[in-house]
């Protein structure tokens, strides 16, 4: 016999979906020189937006100074299995690309990402204590895409040692390469076509709002997301939410669904189930961990410019086996930080910088 319980935290992340009031108070906000946007406003501006991003053919991505921090642990029967814990206080990438509406095969697509990461890493494993790794992070690596061949660039000395103490894996050689087979018949290019960004959206958006009634959608987009315009071009959306927030919100919830009963239950009957309700809540939100999530995303008429996330949060989840007489109980909670801003880049901008690739060899791996 097995039952399975999930306390997982899902924060309605929709973007172009609905305005309101900001409730965060973290750093990590629009601008507050803006007018509030209507939503139908907000909507066409979007979509204006995807169907100018459909042309673009050079992309580029890049993450500064980004802090990011992880924690998992395991349970077994209440007592500590693993501890892991991941924290990054410098991580960088840049990711670019070109060919994306005008590649008509796979080698006239050119790509470049590099990344730089700087924090520690400790694995506590209670029962095996030659499995316990306690790690200073300061690597960096780089991949490539040109003329067909996938590059990477792993001579980095802290990540050949860090390959080789935690998988023991040792690379031959550390700038290597992998043909990437010829394009089969069911690709079709280019892969960013007219149209196809704006139908996306549209088909996931229906898919959402479909799915909620929409008094509760409204209710939730005007409770928790902002939008604002800053001049003809430029505008934001942003979501925000905190721990009070949240209560706040689903003991409104519960009240408006109780009243809505009538006569069907009493006073008292309805003011237990609030409390019951609510005590629900709060308990997923203590056991997820959540603190506040604050995200947004800045656009022009013709391009997604910046992402900027704050996010406090994590998981709960917990598992009950049953074999004979014989119960036991696993529970896995994850906590996890991030901020950081992601800037986007096009045409021009997207400097791919490749090396020579002279000295890159053939992928081989020893063990």
């Amino acid at each position: 016999m097995k039952k399975n319980k999930l306390l997982v935290l899902l924060i309605p992340a929709l973007f172009a979906v609905g305005c309101g009031e900001n409730n965060s108070g973290n750093d990590y906000n629009l601008p507050e020189n803006g007018k509030d946007m209507a939503f139908t406003d907000a909507k066409a501006k979007f979509s204006n937006t995807l169907k100018e991003m459909d042309s673009t053919d050079a992309l580029g991505v890049k993450i500064e100074d980004a802090a990011i921090k992880l924690n998992v642990k395991t349970f077994e029967n209440k007592n500590l299995q693993t501890n892991v814990n991941v924290e990054l206080s410098d991580f960088d990438l840049f990711f670019g690309v070109k060919g994306l509406t005008s590649a008509t095969k796979f080698s006239e697509f050119e790509a470049s990402a590099s990344t730089g990461i700087k924090g520690n890493l400790t694995i506590e494993n209670t029962n095996d204590s030659s499995a316990n790794i306690n790690k200073t992070l300061d690597v960096s690596a780089a991949a490539y895409i040109k003329d067909g061949n996938a590059y990477v660039d792993a001579s980095n000395e802290n990540l050949i040692a860090l390959l080789k103490d935690m998988a023991n894996v040792t690379l031959e050689n550390t700038k290597f390469y992998v043909p990437v087979p010829a394009d089969d018949e069911a690709t079709s290019y280019p892969l960013l076509k007219d149209g196809m960004l704006e139908s996306t959206f549209d088909k996931v958006y229906t898919k959402i709002t479909s799915s909620i009634p929409t008094t509760t959608f409204n209710d939730i987009t005007t409770t928790f997301m902002t939008c604002k315009s800053y001049n003809d071009k430029e505008w934001g959306i942003q979501l925000s939410a905190d721990k009070e927030g949240i209560l706040s919100y689903a003991r409104k919830t519960i009240e408006d669904s109780m009243s809505n009963l009538g006569d069907m239950m009493t006073s008292e009957q309805k003011t237990s189930a609030i409390e019951s309700g609510m005590q629900q809540v709060e308990e997923m939100l203590t056991k997820s961990n959540f603190d506040h999530v604050n995200a947004g995303i800045i656009f022009n008429d013709k391009q997604l410019k910046t992402i900027f996330v704050d996010v406090k949060a994590g998981a709960y989840v917990s598992e009950e086996n049953s074999d004979g007489d014989t119960t036991t109980s696993n529970e896995t909670n994850v906590n996890f930080e991030v901020k950081t801003y992601v800037n986007f880049l096009y045409g021009n901008d997207v400097q791919m910088n490749f090396p020579s690739f002279d000295d890159y060899k053939v992928l081989t791996t020893q063990k």
